[in-house]
Formats: structure tokens, C-alpha cells, sequence
């Protein structure tokens, strides 16, 4: 039997009025972009992402719950709805509410990346080729965002066609969630589109 890879990621999934406010506007790009990326996925921010042996997955899950047993819980404030332009990730246009990069979102980021980094086995294909420190990140971590170059962000959805008609009526919208705390981490595991939930852990 052979060795199957599978992707893991570390998400925060905020509270309930910030997923409805994010999943309204996800109801609206699907009226008429309803293939388009992310837009399927659980309302979440990423911290990491990791390919693993599926085989390691018990031990990945006990790492990851000692590793938030470890972390505090901290605000969390949000900044506007941002578009990533021809994002490289996706070639599409990515819509989504920024975050305000804190030290505490860092040294959380930092702090899991070096919890599970020993169960990498691949870096985390992307259809393009990165340049700089997400290389550089890509080539250590296997993510290409890890590190103070990371803009933390919820996604809504990435569009390439008439979603881009939707655009500027989700970033010119005042509907913009203040704050929120980030009291808990969740691992999933995740197939093509598909978010498996394994364990979510508060943090102190």
C-alpha cells in the first residue's frame, strides 16, 4: 500500500455575526459565479497549511492540541474588504476582509508552523512560482505564508468571471465586522475542496 499525502490546515473560524456577515456576501457571488474557488469552504482565516502522511494524522492532531494547549487567546480587529488582483494562488481576483497583522497573530503562526513541521513531506502546491520571502517560506515551511510578509485575511470567495461584476459592491459595502476574538484553532483535513473537521482547541 502506498504512502497518501493529504493536506492539513490550521484555521480560525470566527464568531457566529462574522460568519453570517461572510457568508452573505459568499450567497451573493454564488447567484452568479457558483464554481468559483474558496467559495465553498467554512468561513475561517488560515494559519497554515501542511502535506502530510495520512498515516502521521494521529500523531499531527495530538501535536497540534499541545501545541494550542500552549497558546493564549487575543483580539482580533479587522481592517477593509481587500481584493487580491490576479491572486497567485488562484489566478482569479480574491475578495476578503483583512485582518490587522498583530505580533500575537505572528507568534501564533510561528509557534504552529514549528509544531508540525516535522510531519511535512511536500510543500503545498501553487500554480505559479514564488519570488522573495514566500519562496523562501515555501521552501522552509512547505506554505508560502508564514512569517511577517503573511496578511492575514477571511476569504470570501476567488472570482474570474461575472463574480468580478460583484466586486466593487461587496469592497464599497459598510457592512464591516469591527472585531472579534480569537478564543480557538481547528484542524481540518482537507480534499480538493473539502474541509474535514478533526479537533478544534481553546486556547487559555
Amino acid at each position: 500500500m502506498g504512502i497518501t499525502y493529504i493536506k492539513y490546515g490550521v484555521l480560525w473560524i470566527p464568531s457566529n455575526p462574522v460568519i453570517d456577515i461572510i457568508q452573505s456576501w459568499k450567497d451573493l457571488v454564488r447567484t452568479v459565479e457558483p464554481d468559483t474557488i474558496y467559495l465553498n469552504h467554512p468561513v475561517h482565516c488560515t494559519f497554515f497549511l501542511l502535506i502530510a502522511d495520512i498515516q502521521d494524522e494521529k500523531h499531527i492532531i495530538t501535536k497540534f492540541e499541545h501545541c494550542c494547549n500552549s497558546l493564549s487567546k487575543f483580539s482580533i480587529e479587522f481592517g477593509q474588504w481587500y481584493i487580491f488582483k490576479s491572486d497567485a494562488a488562484t489566478g482569479g481576483d480574491t475578495i476578503t476582509l483583512a485582518i490587522k497583522p498583530t505580533d500575537a497573530l505572528f507568534q501564533s503562526q510561528e509557534k504552529i508552523a514549528f509544531a508540525l513541521i516535522p510531519y511535512k513531506k511536500k510543500s503545498v502546491n501553487y500554480p505559479n512560482t514564488w519570488k522573495g520571502v514566500y519562496q523562501e517560506a515555501h521552501e522552509q515551511w512547505g506554505f508560502p505564508f508564514v512569517g511577517k510578509h503573511w496578511l492575514p485575511h477571511i476569504s470570501i470567495a476567488s472570482v474570474s468571471e461575472k463574480g468580478k461584476e460583484i466586486v466593487a459592491e461587496i469592497t464599497n459595502s459598510k457592512s464591516i465586522p469591527k472585531s472579534d476574538f480569537l478564543t480557538n484553532l481547528s484542524l481540518f483535513r482537507i480534499i480538493d475542496q473539502t474541509h474535514e473537521h478533526l479537533i478544534t482547541i481553546k486556547l487559555k
